[in-house]
Order: structure tokens, then C-alpha cells, then sequence
């Protein structure tokens, strides 16, 4: 039994040895080795989206549009994801590439903190004005509708917020193959418990909602067992690792800023398109919007996935000091 352990640690130490000489390494290899596995994590994510909406449209025009309503929010909920996780990537990286793994163990744990004060702050806060700001996106006709669906997504926060960081913790180091493993599950989950809970257990719109958490659970609890309980990754999580550093905070904060910027502002012209639609051709409009822009939304895959596995390679040249390397790639 103690031989199996052995081994199993030893398999670990090489794989993780593997993944920092990947994003250490060659930046061409390396943008090539990261950016395929996280184009396919995208790509079965647009599959449950695209899925959701084809279960969401089965219950008619009006929940279709609700969900339309609705996506403007759910981007920025994404962008507070991806930006924090963006923040905490670069970091990390770097600590990485400056081989301070104290600081890179340090910043992961700090992006999580993170993440959870914003799970507990942002749903008070976006409940609280919920039906004033869907009276203000022109979403009166479907406003319950919408509300039902939003409450269940805002009050699971949490989940879909720590799935999206603890990916890219995961990515920061490498590990770019679990990280892909864990959007496979949860987009797969996703589709088969979608029309169970709208349609079987008659649970409607809000069912998709309660789907679309379950689904992020499980992905999550894979992600906290990887990270927090088995430990097998390079990164070091555990509680002595913790040292709370305001520094660390600011460095997130200021990457995280302007990636979260850039959802909200495109989330503000999703908003104001909805609100037109509204207005010249009420929830159809909204509804064949919605629909149209999940398969939109394809084409920026490829861009998405080498955009974070650059933002990878260039954080751990930075952090090496190797700015021939990170101009020469740039």
C-alpha cells in the first residue's frame, strides 16, 4: 500500500515538474501545448450554453427572452470570474517564473479569498435591486420570468465563481489538461440535467438555473478536492501556506480590473441592444437575439483560448526576468 502512495506521489511530482517546464519553457511549445486544451474547454462550454438555450426554448418565446434579459448580468458575473482568475494567473505565473512558489502558493489562496467575499457581497447587493434593474433593461413583460432564473444563479454565486477561478489557478501552473477535464464535466452534466429539471421534475426556467448549479457544484467540488484535499497539484493550498498580504490583493484587483471591464462594458451594450428589441419588437426579439448569439459567440474561441494561454507563457518569462523571450512572442 505505502509502495502505491510512493508511486502515486512520484507520478505527481513528475507531472507537475512536466507543466512548469511547459510554461517555463519554450513559449511557442508552450502556447501551443496550453492553448488547444483550454479551446476545447470553451468550446464544450458553448455546447451547454447552446444546449440550454435549445431546453430553455422549448418552454416558449418568454423564457427564452428572459434568459436574454438576463445574459447582460450572467456576462458580468463570468467577467468577475474570469477578471479575478485573470489576476490571480498572472500572478501566479510569475511568482512561478521568479521561482517564488512561497508567493505563487500565497496568491492562489488569496484568489480564492477573493472570490468568496465577492460570492457574499455581489448577491446581496444584485438581489436586492433585482426587479429595479430589470424595469430598467425594458424587461417588464418577462420581469418574473427573468427574476425567477436570476435569483437561483445569484444565490449559487459561489460555485460558478469558484469553478471559473480554480480553473485558472489550475491553468496558471500548467495544468491546462484538468482544467479542461473539469469544463467537459460540467458542460456534459449540464445537457443531461437540463430537461430533467425544466421538464421532468417541472421545475421550468428556474430548473435550467438549478442545473446550470448543480453542475458548476460538482465541478467545483472536483476542483476543491484537487486543490485543497488530495494536494496532488504543484500549487500548495493548505492553511500554513496563508499569510494575508494587501499587496497580493492590489496585484489581482489591478489585472483583474480592466479584464472585467472589458465583459461589463460589452454586458452594458448586450443591455441596451435588449432593451431596443424590447421596445421595437418586445420578447421575440429579445428571444431570437439570445439564440443568435450563443452560435455568434463560437468564433471568439480561438481567440479566447490563445489570449489565456499567453497570459500564461508571458507571466512566467516576466516573472523569470527572460524579457527577450516575452518581446520576441509579443
Amino acid at each position: 500500500m505505502s509502495n502505491e502512495i510512493e508511486k502515486t506521489e512520484e507520478n505527481n511530482n513528475k507531472n507537475n515538474k512536466n507543466n512548469i517546464s511547459i510554461i517555463t519553457g519554450d513559449p511557442k511549445r508552450a502556447i501551443r501545448k496550453l492553448s488547444w486544451p483550454i479551446m476545447v474547454s470553451m468550446l464544450v462550454t458553448f455546447a451547454y450554453n447552446l444546449a440550454d438555450t435549445i431546453w430553455v426554448a422549448g418552454l416558449g418565446t418568454e423564457s427564452l427572452a428572459a434568459l436574454g434579459f438576463f445574459m447582460p448580468i450572467f456576462l458580468i458575473i463570468i467577467g468577475l470570474g474570469n477578471g479575478i482568475g485573470a489576476g490571480a494567473n498572472s500572478l501566479i505565473a510569475r511568482s512561478i517564473g521568479a521561482k517564488d512558489k512561497k508567493k505563487a502558493d500565497n496568491t492562489a489562496i488569496h484568489g480564492l479569498l477573493i472570490t468568496l467575499i465577492i460570492s457574499i457581497i455581489a448577491p446581496i447587493i444584485l438581489i436586492f435591486f433585482l426587479n429595479d434593474i430589470l424595469l430598467l433593461m425594458g424587461a417588464a413583460s418577462v420581469a418574473n420570468l427573468t427574476a425567477e432564473y436570476a435569483r437561483v444563479i445569484l444565490a449559487g454565486l459561489i460555485v460558478l465563481l469558484f469553478s471559473s477561478v480554480g480553473a485558472s489557478i489550475l491553468r496558471s501552473e500548467g495544468d491546462v489538461n484538468r482544467a479542461m477535464k473539469v469544463m467537459i464535466l460540467t458542460a456534459v452534466l449540464n445537457i443531461i440535467i437540463d430537461p430533467i429539471f425544466i421538464y421532468i421534475l417541472n421545475l421550468g426556467l428556474a430548473g435550467a438555473a438549478y442545473a446550470t448549479l448543480l453542475s458548476s457544484f460538482i465541478s467545483s467540488f472536483v476542483i476543491f478536492y484537487w486543490l485543497i484535499i488530495k494536494r496532488d497539484t504543484y500549487l500548495n493550498l493548505s492553511k500554513e501556506r496563508f499569510n494575508f498580504d494587501m499587496g497580493i490583493i492590489k496585484e489581482i484587483v489591478f489585472i483583474a480590473i480592466p479584464a472585467t471591464s472589458e465583459i461589463i462594458i460589452f454586458s452594458i451594450v448586450s443591455l441596451v441592444i435588449n432593451f431596443m428589441l424590447s421596445f421595437i419588437a418586445g420578447p421575440l426579439g429579445v428571444a431570437v437575439y439570445t439564440a443568435g448569439w450563443r452560435i455568434v459567440n463560437l468564433a471568439m474561441i480561438p481567440h479566447m483560448g490563445l489570449g489565456t494561454a499567453t497570459l500564461t507563457v508571458v507571466g512566467a518569462a516576466y516573472g523569470a526576468r527572460k524579457f527577450k523571450k516575452t518581446n520576441n512572442y509579443l
